[in-house]
């Protein structure tokens, strides 16, 4: 609907009331204008203000003849819809600089001609299971891709699992850890940590607590044994200390534990056996006190007490190794989640709504309205910087300059004005040699624009001569140095 001017007719009032419809009709096309760049993106922020700059010109050009009071309620009605939009842009230009920073270091990893593709499949698979950590998403497949050698789609294919365990409860650092340790040891992916999982659950612990042993796994060759042996001490010693005492155990197994229990397994006849056979040796010969170790020749504490778990529940041991053989398959954690939405409705809406959080970010993220918003983002920064150097932070009580380097929403609005006012009256909101403050501002900003193009060049333009002049240096032939 068209802002309404009331004003009083006088001279020629035909002349002036097309002026007033041409007014009327330029503020409904400022309003499709925002509302249009909302949903299609393609209108720049220059563009918008333009347009602006356009109905301000008429209104000031209907200043004399309207009544300043019109003419001011047309304006903030102009500002209303101005700083909507522009709080808007922000919003998404904030996110979009957030992703940009966030996908950095992942996209810098991948092949040419792959980035813009691969941070895509990244972003759509953690979105689809409700992962708000946009950072740690890309974290994740970049240090399982580097687990995997590499392998982009073999890294792809174990964060799938790792996100897919934090809708049971694995924290994704956790769940990350023990994909990297399951990749060292030869483990396909996903494998560690739907082990974890099980053996949490057969255990009736957390799994997070389970996730907890994965700096100690790396101290067992069998990691099935190792995770099992976890599921044991996991109700036995403190969640902060597990990891702790499954390292002891695995230590103490080995065949580098202290010299004198080296030579008990060697009376045991055990000594190039398997830790869980080392363990079944133990328990056979009654060797289940820390008293009993010390005889033996285990002399430190926390070893003592990780064997004595151990070899005092080793039923327990082979119960949880059988069930995470059994159930440690592709599709568990989906199935687990399936169960307790069946039973718990609740959880099913948290997750959509997670999930809708996480796309909604990716949207405002790289969705068509971000380079735009980017743009507007930059131009306000350069006003900004061009408005302090030229020692215009405020006008009265105005803050022309935002907290971080901005031109201000008010600043824009006014700035646009005071062009209008002063290409009709040759003066106007800055007073005595306004239009030469106008000019001033938009060299200084054009001269910015210029820095940043200089920056770039000597920065990422010079990066790229010197790597191209290294792939043309020959290359220097072995056999002709001792020809």
């Amino acid at each position: 609907m068209a802002a309404q001017l009331s004003v009083e007719m006088t001279g020629d009032e035909r002349k002036l009331a097309k002026k007033l419809v041409r007014a009327e009709a330029s503020i409904d096309s400022l309003k499709r204008k925002l509302r249009d760049a909302g949903k299609t993106g393609q209108r720049s922020g220059t563009q918008i203000t333009g347009s602006m700059k356009g109905i301000q010109t008429a209104m000031v050009a209907l200043a004399g003849a309207a009544g300043l009071a019109s003419i001011q309620q047309a304006l903030s009605t102009i500002n209303q819809s101005y700083q909507t939009w522009l709080q808007n842009t922000r919003a998404i230009s904030s996110e979009a600089r957030k992703a940009a920073n966030e996908l950095i270091a992942f996209a810098a990893l991948q092949e040419g001609g792959t980035k813009a593709q691969r941070v895509n499949r990244a972003a759509t698979l953690a979105s689809r299971f409700g992962v708000l950590d946009r950072g740690e998403a890309f974290n994740t497949v970049q240090a399982l891709q580097s687990a995997r050698s590499g392998d982009f789609e073999a890294g792809i294919s174990a964060a799938r699992t790792v996100f897919a365990s934090t809708q049971v409860g694995i924290p994704l650092d956790r769940a990350r850890e023990l994909e990297v340790l399951g990749a060292a040891q030869g483990l396909d992916p996903g494998q560690a940590v739907r082990m974890a999982f099980v053996a949490g659950q057969e255990s009736s612990r957390d799994p997070r607590t389970l996730a907890g042993a994965a700096p100690g796994l790396s101290f067992y060759e069998d990691k099935l044994f190792g995770i099992s042996a976890a599921g044991v001490l996991a109700g036995s010693v403190k969640e902060e200390e597990l990891g702790t005492f499954v390292k002891a155990a695995g230590i103490a197994l080995s065949k580098t534990s202290a010299v004198g229990f080296q030579e008990t397994f060697e009376n045991l006849g055990v000594a190039d056996a398997s830790r869980m056979e080392r363990l079944q040796a133990l328990a056979d010969a009654g060797i289940n006190t820390q008293e009993a170790l010390g005889l033996a020749g285990l002399g430190e504490l926390r070893q003592q007490q990780a064997l004595v778990a151990l070899v005092n529940n080793l039923p327990e041991v082979h119960r949880i190794m059988n069930s995470v053989k059994e159930k440690a398959t592709s599709g568990l954690f989906a199935s687990q989640r399936s169960r307790v939405e069946q039973e718990i409705p609740s959880t099913r809406f948290e997750r959509e709504i997670q999930i809708l959080q996480a796309l909604g970010s990716d949207e405002a993220a790289f969705g068509d309205r971000s380079i735009g918003s980017l743009q507007v983002e930059r131009e306000d920064r350069i006003r900004g910087l061009a408005l302090r150097r030229l020692g215009l932070e405020e006008m009265g009580p105005i803050d022309l300059i935002d907290e971080e380097g901005r031109s201000s929403v008010a600043a824009t609005f006014i700035l646009g004005l005071n062009d209008a006012l002063s290409r009709i009256q040759g003066g106007g909101g800055f007073g005595e040699g306004s239009p030469s403050v106008v000019s001033q501002l938009s060299d200084t900003m054009e001269q910015i624009r210029r820095e940043l193009e200089d920056i770039k060049k000597n920065t990422l333009d010079t990066a790229n001569n010197v790597r191209s002049a290294s792939e043309r240096r020959p290359r220097i032939n072995p056999d002709a140095q001792n020809e």
